[in-house]
């Protein structure tokens, strides 16, 4: 009975080795999430420059630039294909 009990605190569905696999997926996720919420601020952060009242004129011509294809006469573009 001893060992039927032992084994399925280690090695059953509750067990130990499922605890710290569960603990590894926690670990995962919370260094997803960090990354996850330090876009968001560089996002929140652009947006905040592109209101109304408060225009970045350099981010917005950057912007155009790279969403609508504007460029100068005199200028030369180069394409980086990562």
């Amino acid at each position: 009975m001893f060992i039927y009990f032992s084994y399925h605190a280690l090695m059953g569905d509750r067990g130990y080795l499922k605890y710290m696999g569960l603990q590894h997926q926690v670990q995962d996720a919370s260094v997803q999430l960090s990354s996850l919420k330090t876009e968001r601020e560089q996002l929140e952060s652009k947006v905040v420059q592109m209101r109304p009242g408060s225009i970045n004129y350099d981010l917005l011509e950057e912007r155009v630039r790279l969403v609508l294809g504007y460029s100068f006469s005199d200028e030369l573009t180069f394409i980086d294909n990562k």
